[in-house]
């Protein structure tokens, strides 16, 4: 088994994960790196036109931030290729991106603080615009994982949520999905096993790359961050 398995590419790590996955009826995938090669790509800035100066400062954020998540290479290749000089200024004080806070950013002397994450973590519900929201929301059901540039005349408050944002672009990012993706999911998929995608991407972006892979039957994506305990977790999960 773990020879013919090793013909058609597959890795097995535990010899009895072969009898294991014979009864398998439900697969639960992630995303990025599964369905997709866990590459992503700069495809565009919001509004079309964005001005020179807010590229140069988003310029001056991903070079100061000199992160190394994925989200981070693409938007250091974007930068780069589009040659804006960053603006001066000098970094006093950066927080690195998490996967809680969804965001990252950086203070420059006297001019205030630059973020870049997403809209929804970086603005209360409060504060969003409902245009805003809905053109993001657009954007994430045709698949593209959606950030925001925002800036703030206050200094960066490590313990504190950003307040007083500014919003200056919209970010488009595409996933490079697996070639092989659709073929293997409709191997599943002939073999009566349900596959769930869970993933820590805005649901409307992954059920968009779940269907682009061929996902038949969808349905709604849920956001398990407004379930309220394992028994709604269990039932969205029933119900998908």
């Amino acid at each position: 088994g773990v020879v013919r398995l090793a013909k058609r590419q597959t890795l097995v790590q535990e010899l009895y994960c072969i009898e294991t996955l014979a009864r398998v009826d439900t697969l639960c995938l992630d995303k990025t790196g599964t369905l997709t090669e866990g590459r992503l790509e700069v495809e565009r800035t919001l509004p079309k036109g964005v001005d020179t100066e807010q590229n140069r400062a988003l310029t001056r954020l991903v070079l100061t931030l000199a992160e190394e998540n994925e989200t981070a290479k693409a938007l250091q290749e974007y930068v780069r290729g589009q040659s804006f000089a960053p603006l001066g200024g000098e970094c006093v004080q950066k927080i690195p991106f998490s996967s809680e806070r969804k965001y990252s950013g950086a203070s420059y002397a006297g001019e205030g603080t630059w973020y870049v994450g997403a809209y929804g973590f970086l603005f209360p519900a409060e504060e969003q615009d409902a245009a805003v929201q809905a053109e993001i929301a657009e954007y994430a059901g045709q698949g593209y994982r959606v950030l925001v540039m925002a800036h703030t005349e206050q200094m960066l408050q490590v313990e504190e949520h950003p307040s007083g944002l500014v919003l200056d672009a919209i970010l488009l990012l595409t996933d490079v999905i697996r070639k092989e993706a659709p073929e293997i999911l409709d191997y599943f998929r002939k073999q009566e096993v349900d596959v769930r995608i869970i993933s820590g991407d805005d649901p409307n972006t992954v059920g968009a790359i779940a269907a682009r892979c061929g996902l038949q039957d969808i349905g709604t994506p849920v956001d398990a961050t407004g379930l309220a305990d394992d028994e709604q977790m269990r039932q969205a999960l029933a119900a998908s």
